[in-house]
């Protein structure tokens, strides 16, 4: 069995995911001259040059991308094996970042699903930093910021008016009996245009008019539209999948069969050498991802 240095494959590997020779070598905890010559090993040792070198610059030539699609995948592996047989308990957890609306309605049945294991959540907006801040799954909604990386749709949404019941008796279905003070609107941040609004339900319904936001509530997302929903503070366009346990409940009650989709669904984000490893996949399966190609 003839097999590269290993070392080198190790220090090649580290610097193909992280795109640097000294995030490379900080991960590895050696200098990045030390990673350079490692790589420059491998490369005489397979006659084949890996990286095109552009000052502090590194990127993967077809031989450096064909080496890295065949052996992160197993040193991922090796990893992921030895961890299980050396964890004592203090194993790094699972590090997932998401958006304040999933975590606050659609997450938790998946993580009730997934069972008892080490996770971290964070709640935070997008682009996050997946790489730099060790995050090994990202929850988001379009694909703002993460071309590089593994990507999935976990659900595209339809979008309905609800009301808490009181507030619903007040809708007319020929024509809403509400003031334009009373709709609410979603702000989805700077780092979206495509975003569901009661303009594109009015046009959907055949209405004219519809509320402009400067005259009702305007809110950061889906999940606290349906808050002030339940609280009587006006009438949400509602997205069902995040809607789900509300309505089952009767603290929110859908005002139309008319709904609209959101123009992107929602989406997991994972690094591409991460998907061998077994707590990405359960956690994958319990978010009903049964098929995972990977690129």
């Amino acid at each position: 069995m003839k097999l590269p240095p290993l070392n080198a494959l190790r220090s090649f590997e580290t610097a193909a995911r992280q795109g640097s020779f000294s995030l490379a070598g900080a991960e590895l905890g050696v200098t990045s001259a030390a990673v350079s010559l490692q790589v420059r090993n491998l490369e005489s040792w397979m006659d084949r040059k890996l990286f095109l070198r552009e000052g502090n610059k590194i990127k993967l030539t077809d031989a450096g991308r064909d080496l890295y699609a065949n052996t992160a995948p197993e040193l991922a592996r090796i990893a992921d094996f030895t961890s299980s047989l050396t964890d004592s308990g203090t194993s790094r957890p699972l590090v997932i970042s998401t958006l304040p609306a999933l975590a606050e309605t659609w997450l938790p049945p998946v993580l009730a699903r997934l069972g008892a294991r080490a996770i971290k959540l964070r709640i935070e907006e997008d682009p996050g930093d997946l790489q730099g801040e060790s995050i090994d799954i990202r929850l988001s909604y379009g694909r703002v910021g993460y071309e590089d990386y593994w990507v999935a749709p976990l659900f595209q949404d339809d979008l309905v008016p609800m009301a808490c019941p009181d507030m619903a008796e007040n809708w007319d279905q020929g024509r809403p009996d509400l003031q334009a003070s009373q709709f609410i609107h979603m702000d989805w941040g700077p780092s979206f245009t495509r975003t569901p609004k009661w303009q594109s339900w009015f046009e959907a319904r055949g209405w004219d008019n519809p509320p402009r936001p400067s005259e009702g509530i305007t809110v950061p997302g889906g999940a606290t539209a349906l808050a002030m929903a339940v609280e009587g503070v006006g009438v949400a366009l509602g997205q069902t999948t995040l809607a789900k346990p509300l309505l089952a409940s009767g603290g929110l009650r859908k005002l139309s069969n008319v709904t609209i989709q959101a123009p992107q669904p929602y989406r997991v984000i994972i690094a591409h050498h991460k998907l061998y490893q077994r707590r990405i996949r359960a956690f994958l399966d319990a978010a009903g991802i049964s098929e995972v190609h990977i690129d």
